[in-house]
């Protein structure tokens, strides 16, 4: 285009004919190869940015997975320290009720042998009276019957 010539006072140019058809030739070859260059890209780039887009979602589900994995676990957690509290408590209940069974039975065992114990003090007591009376008795002079006369 640029080796034709102008006509003055127009915008008009007079141009090579066989030149020009071949340009247009170079871009009826050109532009289809271009274009499908274009559409590739085009079809590149879609795909790009669908694995992206998967991608995205993949590590967004990921997220959200690990996020309730915590929270179940916190909450896992949670009724796990709530259960071992409850466990300790009422072991600590049951401790409390041995405790006071054992001490209410001990009292029952010391009280039934002290209630044995004042029997046999009592039976002791009763034996060292019998013997201080009849040692009283045999320490006193017996009295001699007089002598026949």
């Amino acid at each position: 285009m640029n080796a034709g010539w102008r006509i003055p006072f127009t915008r008009k140019a007079v141009i090579d004919e066989r030149h020009c058809l071949d340009l247009i030739d170079r871009m009826r070859i050109a532009i289809p190869q271009e274009i499908a260059q274009a559409k590739r890209v085009l079809q590149d780039r879609e795909e790009i940015l669908a694995q992206a887009r998967l991608e995205a979602e993949r590590i967004v589900d990921q997220g959200h997975e690990q996020a309730n994995f915590i929270i179940q676990e916190k909450g896992l957690l949670k009724a796990v320290e709530e259960k071992s509290q409850a466990i300790m408590e009422e072991a600590r209940a049951r401790a409390r009720e041995t405790q006071a069974g054992a001490d209410d039975y001990a009292l029952d065992a010391l009280t039934m042998l002290e209630g044995e114990l004042d029997k046999i003090m009592a039976q002791v007591q009763h034996g060292i009276d019998l013997l201080s009376k009849d040692k009283g008795a045999r320490s006193r002079p017996a009295e001699t019957p007089p002598a026949p006369r």
